[in-house]
């Protein structure tokens, strides 16, 4: 079954809040009289307030305060709620019933609209962002979410359990690289969430690119409903990550934090990550690549990108019935702008290389892996077999199809070699790059 992405707004309706919004409504016209004239702020930090709160902490808090409907294969389900709205809350000394909180944040959130319809962006982010503050208090502290907070009674399964995992690639497809794995790297994470009822609700991604040691430039992608979109070299295919229909968005953050981009997906359509490898990760002064040569500078990821998925259908994504998260399912693909050659992980394509497709070449050597670990990868032209010995032993295996019980062979990554400059150590560069 493919993954598709749609997305249904659900919107309270709450009586306070339309008495509120009517006198907001004659309080924000004036307030664009008297201050008109105040200095714009950067539409970026409004934007992703405003945008993360409509799509993702409105939702959450209809459910959790008046339950609502959820489309499910066309039929609309009741979600009830699970809480009154007369439990008090503590929220920065103040105390409030949860209603009353959620209809002050409501409040403000509609004043932050009024104001940014007005062209008062500094005034709106400030409004928006007092609004933002109550809902994720209230949102992750009092009962279930279908937003991605932490809240009671909900389950997540993570990918790596703590920490990053890490995916690296050579990018010479169909031919043999030279066995760095440094051509690019990049950390990613998995974060799956559900409901009491330990059903899917919600997944969010997050990936950092680490070293860039090729010429070439990239495009890295994620596909999610097991099929690489064509035209693409590969056509081996996996098992979608989630069954029915969701909605996901792409946000990148530059260096500062801020947004730089997002795109939206309601299709089956792969979801860009990184358009371009090289913007992402700028290679150092005097040198093509970045993060492989230990003696260059340390380069800063200058974007960083996260995925937020909501899913459409949770009944039809229950904890018990779903594969272990991480890879193979969540499949990293790297496209190769100068060859436009598509390059998977092993994980996912174990098969030899046939024509233009496969995980391995025809010596066993993935073209892309996922080690679980925040990994050191080899310095630049370093073979993989000097920076981890096991390796060549883990490469056997995977041209023999045969899994090893050798423990140190299984997870060659966590037995380096005592030669420790054949792994890129960011400690022992001489400082991040101006």
């Amino acid at each position: 079954m493919n993954t598709k992405f749609t997305y249904q707004h659900i919107e309270r309706k709450s009586n306070l809040l339309s008495h509120s919004c009517l006198l907001l409504t004659l309080f924000c016209f004036a307030a664009l009289i008297v201050v008109g004239n105040a200095s714009a702020k950067s539409t970026q930090d409004l934007a992703d307030a405003m945008l993360e709160r409509t799509e993702h902490q409105q939702l959450a808090a209809s459910f959790n305060l008046e339950g609502g409907y959820r489309v499910s294969k066309g039929t609309s389900v009741w979600i009830d709620p699970i809480y009154s709205g007369t439990e008090s809350y503590t929220l920065d000394g103040t105390t409030k019933s949860v209603d009353e909180w959620y209809s002050l944040a409501d409040v403000k959130w509609y004043m932050a609209y009024q104001l940014y319809s007005g062209g008062l962006y500094a005034e709106a982010l400030k409004s928006a962002e007092e609004a933002k503050d109550i809902y994720d208090g209230l949102n992750n502290n009092v009962g279930q979410t279908i937003g991605f907070w932490k809240v009671n009674q909900m389950t997540q399964v993570s990918f790596p359990k703590d920490g990053w995992a890490t995916v690296a690639y050579e990018d010479l497809f169909p031919s043999p690289g030279d066995a760095d794995y440094n051509d690019f790297v990049v950390n990613m994470r998995i974060t799956e969430n559900y409901n009491r009822n330990d059903e899917l609700i919600s997944i969010r991604m997050d990936f950092v690119p680490r070293a860039r040691g090729a010429g070439y430039n990239h495009e890295f992608i994620t596909v999610l409903d097991g099929e690489v979109d064509t035209p693409s070299n590969i056509s081996f295919k996996s098992s979608p990550v989630f069954s029915g229909m969701g909605y996901a968005t792409v946000r990148r953050l530059g260096a500062n934090g801020l947004e730089i981009s997002r795109n939206t997906y309601s299709g089956g359509a792969d979801l860009v990550i990184f358009p371009d490898t090289r913007t992402a990760l700028p290679g150092a002064p005097g040198t093509f690549a970045s993060n492989s040569f230990q003696d260059k500078c340390l380069t800063e990821p200058q974007v960083t990108a996260r995925v937020d998925i909501m899913i459409a259908d949770p009944a039809n994504n229950r904890l018990a019935d779903r594969d272990v998260v991480g890879i193979p399912n969540y499949r990293p693909v790297l496209h190769v702008k100068n060859t436009n050659k598509d390059i998977d992980v092993v994980d996912v394509n174990p098969n030899v290389i046939s024509g233009n497709d496969g995980g391995i070449d025809s010596r066993g050597y993935p073209f892309g892996i996922v080690v679980p670990v925040n990994w050191a990868w080899p310095t630049e032209r370093t073979h993989v077999q000097f920076a981890y010995p096991n390796f060549e032993d883990y490469r056997a295996t995977l041209l023999s199809g045969t899994p090893s019980t050798d423990p140190q062979v299984a997870s060659w990554y966590n037995y380096p070699s005592a030669n420790a400059n054949t792994r890129f150590d960011p400690a022992q560069t001489p400082g991040v790059c101006q």
